[in-house]
């Protein structure tokens, strides 16, 4: 709902201002916008930051009107951050107060927020390795930047970017991700309802505003990234980090928003994000090992049903663990490793025992031992689990490599599971669980259990089958 049109709000937003008052005993201040370096290619400044006044004998505080601000931006579908919410009340300081009450014209700022394109550019700053082939990773487009369709849409955007520099992001390197949907605020309108003059304040207050949705952005596209390889990485690919802070030089992060509002206005918004990263020839690399999970598993992305949840699950501890290897951090590797098996085979209060005894079950004959053996190499890896846990004890480089192929082992598993059409009901797994039992009290009594079993259940028969 629309923020009330009350006494309590509206005596709070009228204390608002981006002026330091006459009377400046009773007013607080908070920064809304931070100072930043500013860079036209030749030189560097920095601008001064934006203060927002307030008063502070109100009775609603700056924390209150800023949660319920944030509500009703997620109410919209746009960022909610404090930033975000500082930056809006800002806004609402350059409307004048002969517009409706304080609240009425908050709420026409809010409601003013609509669906927009972003198009998304991650460049390097320096070209792509030679005989580097673009490829398709998901949603993602790696390889050579299209340069003419980012200057193409910086144009449209009516951008002088390209313009002060005419040979900015040649022959770059980029991941770019597909356009999607996002909330954005429609600047035309606000600034024609409330007949704001372009001043200096209202330009830093919208390229203050459109830099914040684009480091949410920033984030949220790493994090795709970074889940979009989790099955490929658990299959053996290398991992591309775009988060690794000790491999920043000088890279930009470009969001290009289209179809703003009424007037399908454009916004573009190059954000510095200094990395660099070492692309481990991805480009054989990653396709090969999608091709591969194609042929072999006829895997080709996760869906919603029970296997791919677990699956999903499986994955994302896994691939934790694997860029904490790759970070040297054994301990945190082995415990997310032990997770990983956890949630897969646990259960509510189930035992180590159990768990161990049904990844045994999985795991044993591709890893060319007995039941017996495999469990007590699962008993050796909880032993050292409990060390780190409740004593403060690392792990080894042996603890880690104990358990790697066991993790190996029961990924394929799961790719065996899924590849059959039949398993990706609802129920699936829990009755995947109770044969995994059946067959461990038959093999701890001493009975053999047929292959054609065995197989449906998603076991290998063999080391090195699957």
């Amino acid at each position: 709902m629309p923020i009330q049109d009350i006494e309590v709000f509206n005596q709070f937003l009228a204390s608002l201002t981006l002026r330091l008052p006459d009377s400046a005993s009773d007013f607080e201040r908070i920064e809304a916008v931070p100072r930043r370096a500013l860079s036209d290619l030749s030189q560097i400044a920095s601008s001064n930051p934006i203060y927002l006044w307030y008063s502070g004998s109100c009775q609603l505080t700056l924390t209150g009107m800023t949660q319920v601000l944030a509500k009703e931006l997620s109410r919209k579908g746009h960022i909610s951050t404090l930033g975000m919410a500082k930056a809006i009340l800002a806004i609402l300081c350059l409307t004048s107060s002969g517009v409706g009450t304080p609240a009425g014209r908050l709420n026409t700022i809010i409601e003013a927020i609509g669906p927009a394109d972003s198009s998304q550019f991650w460049i390097a700053p320096y070209p792509p390795p030679q005989d580097f082939k673009t490829f398709q990773l998901g949603k993602f487009l790696i390889g050579k930047l299209n340069r003419q369709k980012l200057l193409y849409r910086c144009q449209k955007a009516s951008c002088d970017f390209f313009e002060r520099d005419p040979n900015q992001f040649l022959d770059r390197f980029a991941i770019e991700h597909e356009p999607i949907s996002v909330s954005v605020l429609d600047w035309p309108s606000i600034r024609n309802h409330f007949e704001l003059s372009n001043s200096d304040v209202l330009a830093v207050l919208v390229d203050h505003y459109f830099d914040s949705l684009t480091q949410n952005l920033q984030d949220d596209f790493r994090h795709k990234f970074r889940t979009s390889q989790e099955v490929l990485v658990v299959a053996g690919a290398p991992y591309v980090n775009l988060d690794l802070p000790q491999v920043l030089s000088g890279s930009t992060f470009v969001s290009v928003y289209q179809k703003i509002g009424k007037d399908k206005s454009s916004y573009f918004c190059p954000l510095g994000m200094k990395i660099a990263i070492d692309f481990a020839q991805v480009d054989r690399h990653l396709p090969a090992k999608a091709e591969e999970l194609k042929n072999k598993f006829a895997f080709t992305d996760l869906d919603n049903c029970e296997i791919h949840q677990s699956l999903e699950t499986y994955c994302r501890f896994v691939f934790k663990a694997k860029i904490y290897e790759n970070e040297n951090r054994r301990d945190e590797a082995f415990l997310h490793y032990v997770i990983a098996l956890d949630l897969l085979f646990g259960e509510k209060d189930a035992s180590t025992r159990k768990v161990s005894s049904r990844t045994a079950l999985v795991v044993s004959r591709a890893l060319g031992e007995s039941f017996d053996e495999t469990v007590k190499r699962m008993k050796s890896i909880y032993e050292k689990r409990s060390k780190y846990v409740h004593a403060g004890k690392s792990v080894l480089e042996q603890d880690i490599e104990q358990i790697r192929p066991i993790i190996k082992e029961v990924f394929f598993c799961l790719l065996r599971l899924q590849s059959v059409r039949g398993n990706r009901v609802q129920g699936f797994v829990e009755s995947w669980l109770k044969n995994l039992d059946y067959f461990i009290a038959a093999v701890e009594a001493g009975k053999e259990i047929e292959d054609k079993d065995l197989i449906v259940a998603g076991l290998a028969l063999f080391p090195e089958d699957g």
